[in-house]
């Protein structure tokens, strides 16, 4: 079997000759995206040769030039929602095409997309279940904008042909309904076919299948615990 089928095979729950596998790790490149970044990742697969590589890019979420952080609640609503093909996606969107082109085999390339959590985590420094029990609307709008870009960012990868996303699932009791927007935002971005379990425990990853449109062959979301 070959990668691609051995992966597919496997998510369908047919045969495989083997049981499919890989593994991933953070380069922590500056900067993260790029050249450098694409021959560090190839470099990588070929020396371990896994069925699937899952690029772990580092490259942060794009803040505006007046405020590099979230500190106050009113700072959630200064962030903009962000395309997914421009700033710091885009430069993303053309490491994983030069990865695509040097990859020499027909092994599935997934993103790594970080949850809400992730980013929100990120760009108010650590401090957002705090931000959210000082002023939970403020945080909430924050975390829609973030929602919005991730949807927007999903997208540019099914169109840029990227062979799917990791199933990443959030803190419901923080975050509730938002967190599962941005899955459904991607379930529509990569083709659909995601069986979802909806559950409030952090440690529950998402169970999901090999997308049946046929508009969508060979998308792939695959089901990984972060948390």
């Amino acid at each position: 079997m070959t990668k691609r089928e051995r992966i597919l095979a496997a998510i369908s729950g047919a045969p495989v000759d083997r049981v499919p596998y890989s593994l991933w790790y953070h380069f922590r490149l500056d900067p993260p995206a790029g050249e450098g970044m694409a021959k560090a990742e190839l470099d990588f697969y070929h020396r371990y040769d896994p069925d699937f590589l899952k690029v772990m890019h580092d490259i942060p979420y794009e803040m505006p030039a007046d405020m590099p952080l979230v500190v106050t609640p009113a700072d959630w609503a200064k962030l903009s929602v962000l395309s997914g093909n421009t700033g710091n996606f885009a430069e993303q969107l053309r490491t994983l095409k030069l990865i695509k082109n040097g990859l020499g085999d027909d092994g599935l390339i997934i993103d790594t997309v970080f949850g809400i959590h992730s980013y929100a985590e990120k760009v108010c420094g650590k401090r957002l279940l705090e931000l959210l029990r000082e002023d939970p609307k403020a945080a909430h709008v924050g975390l829609r904008i973030i929602t919005d870009s991730l949807i927007n960012y999903v997208k540019a990868l099914a169109a840029a042909g990227v062979d799917g996303i990791p199933g990443p699932f959030f803190p419901r009791d923080a975050l509730g309904g938002i967190a599962l927007e941005v899955l459904e935002g991607q379930e529509d971005g990569l083709g659909g076919g995601i069986e979802k379990q909806r559950r409030a425990d952090p440690s529950t990853s998402l169970t999901c299948r090999h997308s049946e449109r046929a508009e969508s062959p060979g998308i792939v979301v695959l089901s990984i615990a972060y948390y």
